[in-house]
Protein backbone atom coordinates (compact mmCIF):
# COMPACT_ATOMS: atom_id res chain seq x y z
CA UNK A 1 0.00 0.00 0.00
CA UNK A 2 1.72 3.48 -0.95
CA UNK A 3 1.58 6.32 1.46
CA UNK A 4 -1.34 7.91 -0.28
CA UNK A 5 -3.41 4.89 -0.73
CA UNK A 6 -2.78 4.72 3.55
CA UNK A 7 -4.11 8.65 3.47
CA UNK A 8 -7.16 7.70 1.50
CA UNK A 9 -7.91 4.86 3.38
CA UNK A 10 -8.01 6.98 6.66
CA UNK A 11 -9.29 10.01 4.72
CA UNK A 12 -12.22 7.67 3.65
CA UNK A 13 -13.01 6.65 7.36
CA UNK A 14 -13.13 10.59 8.13
CA UNK A 15 -15.88 11.03 5.29
CA UNK A 16 -18.11 9.03 7.34
CA UNK A 17 -18.31 12.48 9.69
CA UNK A 18 -21.91 14.39 9.15
CA UNK A 19 -21.53 16.61 6.89
CA UNK A 20 -23.00 19.48 9.16
CA UNK A 21 -20.39 18.86 11.10
CA UNK A 22 -17.57 19.16 8.61
CA UNK A 23 -19.33 22.58 7.52
CA UNK A 24 -18.68 23.82 10.91
CA UNK A 25 -14.78 23.04 11.23
CA UNK A 26 -11.93 25.82 11.36
CA UNK A 27 -9.89 26.21 8.68
CA UNK A 28 -6.52 24.63 8.36
CA UNK A 29 -3.33 26.72 7.65
CA UNK A 30 0.35 26.23 6.58
CA UNK A 31 2.85 27.22 9.63
CA UNK A 32 4.85 30.44 9.00
CA UNK A 33 7.46 29.28 5.55
CA UNK A 34 10.43 29.50 8.07
CA UNK A 35 8.63 26.60 10.28
CA UNK A 36 8.42 24.69 7.63
CA UNK A 37 11.68 24.94 6.25
CA UNK A 38 13.30 24.61 9.50
CA UNK A 39 11.67 21.22 9.58
CA UNK A 40 12.77 20.24 6.21
CA UNK A 41 16.17 20.80 6.95
CA UNK A 42 15.88 18.49 10.37
CA UNK A 43 14.43 16.00 7.93
CA UNK A 44 17.43 16.24 4.98
CA UNK A 45 19.79 15.26 8.10
CA UNK A 46 18.07 13.01 9.91
CA UNK A 47 16.94 10.73 6.63
CA UNK A 48 19.37 11.76 3.69
CA UNK A 49 16.73 12.56 1.29
CA UNK A 50 16.80 15.98 -0.93
CA UNK A 51 13.10 17.21 0.87
CA UNK A 52 11.57 19.75 -0.76
CA UNK A 53 8.78 22.10 0.14
CA UNK A 54 4.95 23.53 -0.75
CA UNK A 55 2.13 24.80 0.04
CA UNK A 56 -0.57 22.29 -0.83
CA UNK A 57 -4.45 21.88 0.19
CA UNK A 58 -5.20 19.40 3.25
CA UNK A 59 -7.55 17.42 4.32
CA UNK A 60 -7.55 16.02 7.71
CA UNK A 61 -8.24 12.59 7.85
CA UNK A 62 -9.25 12.37 11.00
CA UNK A 63 -11.71 15.22 11.84
CA UNK A 64 -12.05 16.32 7.67
CA UNK A 65 -11.19 19.82 8.68
CA UNK A 66 -10.15 21.09 5.22
CA UNK A 67 -7.15 24.20 4.52
CA UNK A 68 -3.81 24.24 3.38
CA UNK A 69 -0.70 22.53 4.31
CA UNK A 70 3.18 22.39 4.16
CA UNK A 71 4.48 19.57 2.32
CA UNK A 72 7.71 18.38 2.78
CA UNK A 73 8.49 15.68 0.56
CA UNK A 74 11.40 13.52 -0.48
CA UNK A 75 12.29 10.32 -2.49
CA UNK A 76 15.31 8.43 -3.60
CA UNK A 77 17.02 4.96 -3.25
CA UNK A 78 20.19 4.14 -2.16
CA UNK A 79 19.33 4.52 1.84
CA UNK A 80 21.13 2.16 3.90
CA UNK A 81 17.63 1.09 6.17
CA UNK A 82 17.38 -2.69 6.41
CA UNK A 83 13.62 -2.40 7.50
CA UNK A 84 10.89 -0.49 7.44
CA UNK A 85 11.33 -0.06 11.30
CA UNK A 86 15.24 1.35 11.01
CA UNK A 87 13.65 3.81 8.74
CA UNK A 88 10.79 5.13 10.84
CA UNK A 89 13.28 5.31 13.43
CA UNK A 90 15.24 8.07 11.41
CA UNK A 91 12.46 9.63 9.83
CA UNK A 92 11.22 10.45 13.38
CA UNK A 93 14.32 11.60 14.72
CA UNK A 94 12.90 15.39 13.94
CA UNK A 95 10.08 14.53 16.18
CA UNK A 96 11.61 13.79 19.20
CA UNK A 97 10.38 16.99 21.55
CA UNK A 98 7.24 16.52 19.76
CA UNK A 99 3.86 14.30 21.24
CA UNK A 100 3.15 10.91 19.05
CA UNK A 101 -0.69 11.73 18.27
CA UNK A 102 -2.08 8.43 18.08
CA UNK A 103 -5.18 8.93 16.07
CA UNK A 104 -3.61 9.23 12.84
CA UNK A 105 -1.71 6.14 12.27
CA UNK A 106 -1.99 3.37 9.56
CA UNK A 107 0.44 0.81 8.27
CA UNK A 108 0.74 -1.61 5.68
CA UNK A 109 3.50 -3.96 5.00
CA UNK A 110 5.82 -1.29 2.93
CA UNK A 111 4.65 1.69 4.50
CA UNK A 112 3.61 3.36 7.89
CA UNK A 113 1.75 6.98 8.93
CA UNK A 114 1.83 8.92 11.90
CA UNK A 115 0.71 11.81 13.42
CA UNK A 116 2.70 14.15 15.75
CA UNK A 117 1.73 17.55 17.53
CA UNK A 118 3.89 20.29 18.99
CA UNK A 119 1.85 23.44 20.58
CA UNK A 120 -0.71 24.43 17.92
CA UNK A 121 1.39 22.34 15.61
CA UNK A 122 0.41 19.25 13.58
CA UNK A 123 2.79 16.57 11.13
CA UNK A 124 1.13 13.94 9.61
CA UNK A 125 4.08 11.71 8.46
CA UNK A 126 4.16 9.03 6.12
CA UNK A 127 7.01 6.83 4.69
CA UNK A 128 6.80 3.56 2.37
CA UNK A 129 9.26 2.02 0.45
CA UNK A 130 8.31 0.28 -3.19
CA UNK A 131 10.66 -2.02 -4.79
CA UNK A 132 12.16 -0.02 -8.13
CA UNK A 133 10.11 -0.87 -11.53
CA UNK A 134 10.62 -4.72 -12.61
CA UNK A 135 11.84 -6.07 -9.45
CA UNK A 136 8.97 -8.22 -8.72
CA UNK A 137 6.68 -9.98 -10.57
CA UNK A 138 3.48 -8.08 -11.46
CA UNK A 139 0.99 -8.92 -9.25
CA UNK A 140 2.80 -10.00 -6.14
CA UNK A 141 1.94 -8.28 -3.33
CA UNK A 142 5.19 -6.29 -1.86
CA UNK A 143 5.27 -7.92 1.63
CA UNK A 144 6.33 -10.45 -0.16
CA UNK A 145 8.76 -9.58 -2.88
CA UNK A 146 12.80 -9.69 -1.49
CA UNK A 147 14.30 -5.99 -2.35
CA UNK A 148 17.67 -5.64 -1.03
CA UNK A 149 18.18 -2.48 1.00
CA UNK A 150 20.00 -0.11 -1.49
CA UNK A 151 17.17 -0.53 -4.23
CA UNK A 152 14.31 0.31 -2.39
CA UNK A 153 12.47 3.78 -3.32
CA UNK A 154 12.25 5.52 -0.62
CA UNK A 155 9.05 8.32 -0.25
CA UNK A 156 8.45 10.53 2.82
CA UNK A 157 5.83 13.15 3.70
CA UNK A 158 4.96 15.61 5.79
CA UNK A 159 2.11 17.30 5.93
CA UNK A 160 2.75 20.29 8.58
CA UNK A 161 -0.45 22.26 9.20
CA UNK A 162 -2.43 24.24 11.95
CA UNK A 163 -5.70 25.95 12.97
CA UNK A 164 -6.57 28.77 11.19
CA UNK A 165 -7.21 31.80 13.96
Amino acid sequence: MHAPQIAAFILAAALALPAAAAAQTPQLVPPAAAVCEALAVKMRKAVRLPFVTADIDFTDPISGWRGRACRIAGSGRGLAYTSLETALAAIQKPFADWRLDKSRTATSPNGEMKSFKKDDLIAVVSAEWNPPPGACPAGEPVADCTVKSARKVWSVTVDLIERAR
